[in-house]
Parts: C-alpha cells; sequence; structure tokens
C-alpha cells in the first residue's frame, strides 16, 4: 500500500523527523517496503501483511503511530447528514451485510475537476483519476478506509436490492467484461438486474460519468467471506474488495459518508441530499471500548518488562 508521508503527518500533528518515522512504522511491524523521495513529500509503500486490515488507510496508519509519538489521532472534517424518511432500497439480506447506507444527492454537478490536493494524492497512491466523484470516493476510502460505490440515479430503475444473484444472471461489468453470476453471490441490483456485485465491482449500466447529475453513493459492511468468495471466484481484485475480503471496521461506513459530504460541499453547491442507514442488527458483541487483558502476558511474550500505567497509556 502506498501513502503520501505528508497525508500521514497531518493525522499525527507536528511530526518533523521523516526518517523517525519511517523506521517505527517498520518497527511496529508494518514494514516499509520502499521510500520515495519526492521534492516536498515521499511515498511510503508498505507491504502490508493480510491480518492488518486495520491499517489500510492513512487513518488506521496513524492510528497504530499515535501510541509511539503520545498523540490523538486527529480526525478529518466531516459533515452532518440529513436523515430522511424516503428509502431508495428496497431490502438489505442481512447475511450480505449488516449496515448498509445510502447518500442521495441531486442536481450534482460531476462535470467539476477534480481539486489538485486530490488529484496529487490520488496520483501518489497508484489510483487513476477517473472522474470528480469517483475521485472524492478513492480519496476518503484511501484517507480512512471505508470503500464505497457510486450509481448514477437516473440510469437505475426502482429501489436498490441488497441480495443474492439469481443463477445465470449477468452483469456487465466496470472492467468491460461481462459475469455470469451464480446464486452464491451477493449483488447491488435494481428492477432491471445486478448492479453490482457486493464490495467488489460496479456495472458498466449505471457508471457515472462527467453529464451524471444526480448520484447514489453506497457505503456499508459486507460480510468479509461473500466478498473474497466473489473476488476468488471471477479472479477480481479491486480496491474495495482488496480491503473488504480483508475486514473493514463496521462502524466506519456512516462516518465515511459524512467526510464525502464535507468534501463535495467544499468544491461544490449542494442544494439538498437525502442520508439513509439500515442496520439489521447489532454489528458485533465483542466490539466494544475495553480489552480484557493478563498484564503479565505481555513480559512472558516479550521478556521485557512494562510498567502497568504504559501498558494502559498506550
Amino acid at each position: 500500500m502506498k501513502i503520501s508521508l505528508n497525508w500521514l503527518k497531518e493525522y499525527l500533528g507536528n511530526i518533523k523527523d521523516n526518517d523517525e518515522l519511517i523506521s517505527r512504522l517498520t518497527s511496529m511491524g508494518l514494514e516499509v517496503d520502499s521510500v520515495s523521495k519526492l521534492k516536498r513529500d515521499a511515498v511510503i509503500d508498505i507491504d502490508m501483511t493480510p491480518n492488518r486490515a486495520d491499517c489500510l488507510s492513512v487513518m488506521g496508519i496513524a492510528r497504530d503511530l499515535s501510541p509511539i509519538y503520545k498523540k490523538k489521532v486527529l480526525m478529518p472534517k466531516i459533515s452532518k447528514l440529513s436523515n430522511k424518511t424516503k428509502s431508495h432500497v428496497k431490502r438489505v439480506n442481512k447475511k450480505i451485510s449488516t449496515a448498509y447506507s445510502i447518500l442521495v444527492i441531486e442536481d450534482f454537478d460531476n462535470s467539476l475537476i477534480t481539486p489538485k490536493n486530490i488529484a496529487d494524492r490520488l496520483e501518489l497512491c497508484g489510483i487513476s483519476q477517473i472522474n470528480f466523484i469517483v475521485d472524492v470516493l478513492n480519496y476518503v476510502m484511501l484517507e480512512i478506509g471505508q470503500p464505497m460505490h457510486v450509481f448514477d440515479k437516473d440510469k437505475l430503475n426502482g429501489a436498490l436490492d441488497v441480495r443474492f444473484a439469481r443463477k445465470g444472471e449477468k452483469i456487465n461489468a466496470l472492467d468491460g467484461n461481462q459475469y455470469t453470476l451464480t446464486a452464491d453471490i451477493p449483488v447491488i441490483s435494481d428492477s432491471n438486474g445486478a448492479q453490482a456485485i457486493a464490495g467488489v465491482i460496479g456495472s458498466d449500466n449505471s457508471s457515472v460519468d462527467t453529464n451524471t447529475s444526480s448520484i447514489i453513493i453506497e457505503s456499508a459492511f459486507f460480510n468479509q467471506n461473500l466478498i473474497r468468495k466473489s473476488a476468488k471466484k471471477y479472479r477480481l481484485q479491486t480496491e474495495s474488495s482488496y480491503r473488504f475480503e480483508r475486514g473493514v471496521d463496521p462502524y466506519l461506513n456512516n462516518l465515511a459518508l459524512g467526510r464525502v459530504m464535507h468534501i463535495v460541499d467544499q468544491y461544490s453547491q449542494v442544494k439538498n441530499h437525502m442520508f439513509n442507514s439500515i442496520v439489521s442488527k447489532p454489528i458485533s458483541t465483542h466490539l466494544g471500548k475495553y480489552i480484557n487483558m493478563d498484564i503479565s502476558y505481555f513480559e512472558r511474550i516479550l521478556g521485557v518488562k512494562l510498567s502497568n500505567k504504559f501498558i494502559i497509556n498506550t
């Protein structure tokens, strides 16, 4: 995973020694594969192990560094979303997603040029520019770790349906290929059929372009085993599937939409938006604020005596 050093430092605040920061990444187990130094920045390429899905973002890496520097992670600015009663979602199969949110923006100008700071950071991280809203979604994904997908609302027929595909159902994907689906593949559909293989790739039939004026942005927590199965079956590894199959923070999807809304508001005039969030059940019982741990465990494993205060603070 490639990240901008300056971007990472924005989350920690007032970190001046670049070489020390890079060295500390490796010491934490986030092995730095290479560093490409630029005139005013540097690109850090981290060889991420499969168990560190929490670090597939600038914020995630900053969170790991924060106890070393004894700094709180500086959170990005987000906009408050207006929750409306009208829903553009027909149903959500809870086996596929336990938290599914959408942000609808009408009268949207997608012909806007992607702001230079966003375009430059996408390029540094190896992400190609597509169009304004797709670039913003990719930027937020790199920033906080939540993959999202955007539909052209005017190209959809009816409400979204998060379901399993019908045997033999086909999708014309954004990569230019047509895929024949099986009944175990999760999809996002409208009344015309599958508009995305959930968490993997969207359909060309509902894709956005510079003429798009009405959008639906999807931000969800998907079952990682289902995403892994879909990606493997069709040999599709996208930026989204890469993260979803390793496990995305199940509480991140609404934060991501608020961040998108903030960026969109900065560069365009949005008259109205609509936000809907569907949570089918408590996302996880083991995610909480506390970790039960035998303090003596650290010394037995590390062979180093650490004070209780240091452990608790860290």
